[in-house]
């Protein structure tokens, strides 16, 4: 996942947008609050699984 992270197009995925998701799963840690931790976390992942396709595609036009 950290390769596609450092792949990632800042429109596929913006920092902006990043930082938020990652503050949500520190909230509802700090607040001890699992599920909410792990709808924050889905969330995030999601985000990853979204840039897997327009990063390929970028990079499979780079070659």
């Amino acid at each position: 996942m950290d390769r596609v992270r450092y792949l990632s197009l800042p429109e596929v995925s913006p920092l902006e947008l990043l930082i938020k998701q990652h503050a949500r799963i520190v909230s509802a840690l700090k607040a001890h609050d699992a599920d909410g931790a792990e709808e924050a976390m889905r969330a995030h992942l999601r985000e990853i699984l979204m840039s897997l396709k327009p990063v390929a595609e970028r990079v499979h036009l780079a070659n």
